[in-house]
């Protein structure tokens, strides 16, 4: 994603498996952020099994959606890929009744039969085509990005698609600022989680982005306090250490949420299993105050520069001495420029510092 002044942080929850907590992680995330005060946009791009909106804390919205991604990518390519045929998402963006701040961005809508057939006329192979230089994809996806920017949320949190997939490329090296792998400590996540780990902090993809991708690891439905599972976790968990994925936040197994979806972050705010995501929070709540001061010291440089430069066309019509004198009075390079007897300046200061004054004045 094209780097822009802003203010919103671009969030992607992904795991190399299916059924390890990650879109329940990425909810109950988005709770935690809501009742901060943020306003969070939930983008669920599992497109090939979309689940946000089926979680019962979405239950009341469900038939307010009208459609959302795929709808977007189906009209994009019946134009043959014309980036004026985007949509406005604004009309697939659905507000959650409770949370006014939290709102989603559907894969589109399930509760139509049609959702099997546009998803499945989509071809992604020439969105990102291998065999030529222009991507259609990138447009769509960039597209997309702009409108999201420009409803100024604080968090957009992205429910990305599982495995090796071009999406899920997209989702986890194209847009985000931030990538939480959500796994659990069985063997099929391991090889996969450290592949895409490594990749995510490589120097190749740093290379390739204008912004390094902090990636932050969520072990996820973790079994706690049942007889010889502890000596087992410990067992399981040596063999992560090793591959140095050792700095993670443990989300217990809770059969609440296995087996109702239940949002604690909603129902038990202030309650111990609450504390994971209150962490994965704090993680993002910390990228953001990073991005706000990054953007103001950004706003204040471009503003001095722009002052600078006001002073230097100023500066234009005047003799040559008062123009040296001012350009050190304004950068408090001076300690006497005037006269005790009246505003006679000095004359005895070269051209060459003049010209130095005036390279600083609009490199500041």
């Amino acid at each position: 994603m094209r780097n822009l002044p802003r203010k919103t942080i671009f969030c992607t929850f992904y795991s190399f498996k299916g059924g390890v907590g990650r879109t329940i992680s990425l909810v109950n995330t988005a709770v935690t952020l809501a009742r901060a005060g943020k306003k969070v946009i939930i983008w669920d791009m599992d497109i090939e099994a979309p689940g946000v909106q089926n979680i019962p804390f979405f239950k009341d919205i469900k038939d307010k959606i009208s459609g959302g991604f795929i709808d977007l990518a189906l009209k994009f390519q019946e134009s043959e890929y014309k980036k004026s045929s985007i949509q406005n998402l604004e009309n697939y963006l659905v507000e959650h009744n409770e949370f006014a701040n939290i709102q989603l961005l559907p894969a589109g809508n399930l509760e139509n039969d049609d959702y099997g057939a546009k998803y499945s006329s989509i071809d992604f192979s020439k969105l990102f085509p291998n065999d030529k230089e222009e991507q259609p994809g990138l447009i769509l996806f960039d597209q997309i990005c702009l409108q999201l920017l420009a409803l100024a949320p604080d968090f957009v949190l992205i429910d990305s698609r599982t495995g090796y997939t071009d999406i899920g490329g997209v989702c986890c090296y194209l847009i985000p600022d931030i990538v939480f792998l959500v796994f659990n400590y069985g063997h099929q996540n391991l090889s996969g989680i450290r592949s895409v780990y490594n990749s995510l902090t490589s120097e190749k993809t740093r290379a390739l982005r204008e912004k390094e991708i902090k990636v932050h690891l969520i072990a996820s439905m973790v079994p706690t306090g049942q007889f010889g599972v502890l000596g087992l976790k410990d067992e399981r968990t040596k063999e992560w250490d090793k591959y140095k994925l050792d700095k993670r936040i443990e989300i217990g197994y809770l059969p609440e949420v296995a087996l109702n979806e239940t949002i604690v972050t909603e129902k038990y705010p202030n309650e111990p299993e609450s504390q994971s995501y209150k962490d994965i929070s704090r993680i993002l709540l910390s990228e953001s105050d990073t991005l706000a001061l990054s953007e103001d010291k950004a706003k204040k440089s471009e503003n001095e520069v722009s002052q600078s430069r006001l002073v230097l066309r100023m500066y234009s019509e005047k003799p040559f001495e008062k123009k040296v004198a001012e350009l050190f009075q304004k950068h408090k390079l001076y300690k006497k420029l005037l006269e005790p007897k009246g505003v006679e300046y000095t004359k005895y200061v070269s051209k060459k510092y003049y010209l130095m004054m005036q390279y600083w004045s609009l490199k500041i």
